[in-house]
């Protein structure tokens, strides 16, 4: 739990001054309350009034976050009153249900990916047949082509002899 309880708290530790009016997530979500609190108490940061509530976290920021993760633990004990502790449930059910339908996300493109790979291979095994049967029947073409070729050869000599002799 005390794990679980740091983890948690080491994403809500980027920290900013005064107050601020998110402007990128709407009121009526149910996050709203928590993001505009952690915002304003310090915890998370905003980008002018925008919160970005779909952009990654980079590396930087996570760093930033574990240090001042560890600068906390290095004082002692965390004390949450209630408050904070329904707004930590709140962002860590949030955070659970956004990661739930991530994976859902990955899940889907990752068997998206696999038809379209198997498909692909499909076409291919298609195309190369096709050219193979292309290539067959241009083979028959030219065989047939010569046959008629000597046919009409033959015809106009036979019409030279026929002349000549009539």
């Amino acid at each position: 739990m005390k794990y679980l309880l740091t983890i948690i708290l080491m994403t809500l530790m980027m920290t900013v001054s005064g107050v601020c009016e998110i402007s990128d997530v709407p009121k009526s979500d149910p996050a709203f309350p928590a993001i505009q609190r952690s915002v304003n108490s310090g915890y998370l940061l905003a980008y002018g009034n925008q919160f970005r509530p779909n952009d990654a976290i980079s590396r930087k920021e996570m760093a930033i976050l574990i240090d001042r993760m560890l600068t906390l633990l290095d004082k002692g004990p965390v004390n949450l009153n209630d408050a904070e502790k329904q707004e930590l449930g709140h962002l860590s059910k949030t955070y659970k249900q956004y990661l739930s339908t991530l994976e859902l996300t990955v899940n889907d493109h990752t068997s998206r990916l696999g038809k379209a790979e198997s498909e692909q291979e499909t076409l291919r095994f298609d195309i190369s047949k096709t050219q193979s049967d292309l290539q067959d029947r241009i083979d028959e073409l030219k065989v047939e082509n010569r046959k008629q070729h000597k046919f009409i050869i033959l015809g106009i000599i036979t019409a030279a002899i026929v002349g000549l002799l009539g």
